[in-house]
């Protein structure tokens, strides 16, 4: 899987939301993009632990940050419950939910 976001970043973090949790937390460590998707294959083993499974990276720009990820997994629930989340993301989630696929986003 080739992710749009390998230009922007040089570092991706994971992003996780454990079942029956509102919000999401960024793993600790980091790495480039094979990484990340090596890791978030690990974690869709158990995805039934997961309302929310993601990578993003984060690159400056002259309008500020540029966030962008892939979500690998999201729920409804997670979906519905989550306060806060970026449109793209919200739209990302949606496409992953009808898709079963790995979907790519870009905040800006």
């Amino acid at each position: 899987m080739k992710q749009t976001t390998e230009s922007l970043g040089e570092r991706y973090q994971l992003e996780l939301a454990k079942s029956g949790d509102k919000l999401s937390y960024e793993t600790r460590t980091s790495g480039n993009e094979s990484w990340s998707i090596k890791i978030s294959k690990k974690f869709m083993n158990n995805k039934d632990d997961y309302e929310f499974i993601g990578s993003f990276t984060e690159s400056p720009s002259s309008e500020g940050p540029i966030l962008s990820g892939t979500i690998y997994h999201c729920t409804s629930w997670y979906l519905k419950n989550a306060p806060y989340m970026y449109f793209e993301k919200k739209e990302a989630c949606k496409k992953n939910i009808k898709s079963k696929k790995p979907e790519d986003y870009i905040e800006g």
